[in-house]
């Protein structure tokens, strides 16, 4: 049994639309205006990745098949659509090397009786979908949550280095939360004031902040500050009911280069001091979310890598939690 547009369509978290081309599906995360606002920038492509993106559903089919097609999202062509049953990691389609692109498929046994499979979509690349098939005869029931949270931030937000989505800080953050990821996050992105101004058709419950580490070689501190101010000025103009959260950087190797902060640190300083006057917005020191070690980070000092991104999670849900 081949799903029509509107069985995914309905089945579908973490997009802003669905869109049925003749190549496949398209998931986005972005608004048509928030797209635009990409047109012509060298983050055009990043846009279309499907950080975030999943397919969440009850069935009594003992089988499932998907095949996509997947193009540029990313710096990185390595990619996998992670299915889990019943919460369980049962296998993922995936292409860990560099030939990232192209169309792939897979068959997965999801075994006997009523299960909850939920598909997650990668964060590397653009995935189209063009077939997900489910055994004749079987249903299929959309699982939804009662509560959003639209992720903001930059390339680990987006998910680099994580070879499994599922181990992306972003999507653990959201289940912990029992929310609806919707990312927008950019890799090499930095507060863009523009974005925020830009509202989402929803109105979320939560709404997670993490920028700063792309300014630490880009801005003065002065210049730091204004932005940082600008971008939650209009956020919290758009989302007054939503909880925020201001994420600080996580720890980065190169931190003791010479640049125009007085330190690495100072960047979660400011972030702290110029959030506190909104009511509805809670600073989360990041810091010491990852430990100062360099196996932890795929390119040994930036980005995390799944261990990594597995102490980001437990450190980002603890203190949301608190």
């Amino acid at each position: 049994m081949n799903l029509t547009y509107e069985q995914i369509a309905s089945i579908t978290q973490g997009v802003a639309y669905v869109e049925q081309k003749e190549e496949g599906i398209q998931f986005h995360r972005f608004t048509s205006a928030q797209e635009k606002g990409y047109d012509g920038s060298d983050y055009h492509p990043k846009q279309y990745a499907t950080a975030g993106v999943r397919l969440h559903f009850k069935t009594d089919s003992k089988t499932l098949y998907m095949k996509v097609l997947t193009s540029m999202g990313s710096s990185r062509k390595f990619f996998a659509h992670d299915v889990l049953v019943n919460g369980e990691l049962i296998g993922s389609l995936k292409n860990d090397t560099e030939d990232g692109y192209g169309e792939f498929d897979k068959e997965f046994s999801l075994g006997e009786g009523v299960k909850d499979v939920c598909i997650h979509f990668p964060w590397s690349v653009c995935s189209m979908l063009k077939k997900l098939c489910l055994d004749d005869g079987s249903f299929v029931e959309p699982v939804k949550k009662d509560k959003k949270i639209i992720i903001f931030g930059d390339s680990i937000t987006q998910g680099y280095d994580a070879q499994n989505p599922i181990n992306r800080y972003a999507a653990n953050l959201a289940d912990a939360l029992g929310a609806e990821e919707i990312n927008k996050a950019i890799g090499a992105e930095a507060f863009c004031p523009w974005l925020a101004e830009l509202k989402d058709d929803i109105e979320p419950d939560y709404i997670s902040v993490a920028y700063g580490t792309n300014h630490w070689h880009r801005s003065s501190s002065e210049e730091f500050r204004a932005i940082c101010e600008e971008f939650y000025d209009k956020l919290v103009a758009n989302y007054p009911n939503a909880l925020v959260f201001a994420l600080t950087p996580i720890w980065r190797k190169d931190r003791t280069d010479i640049t125009r902060f007085e330190s690495f640190e100072e960047i979660g300083e400011i972030i702290a001091d110029v959030v506190k006057k909104y009511d509805n917005v809670t600073c989360i020191s990041g810091r010491n979310f990852v430990p100062e070690d360099e196996t932890l980070f795929s390119d040994l000092y930036l980005h995390p890598n799944d261990a990594g991104f597995k102490y980001y999670s437990e450190g980002v849900k603890k203190a949301v939690e608190e």
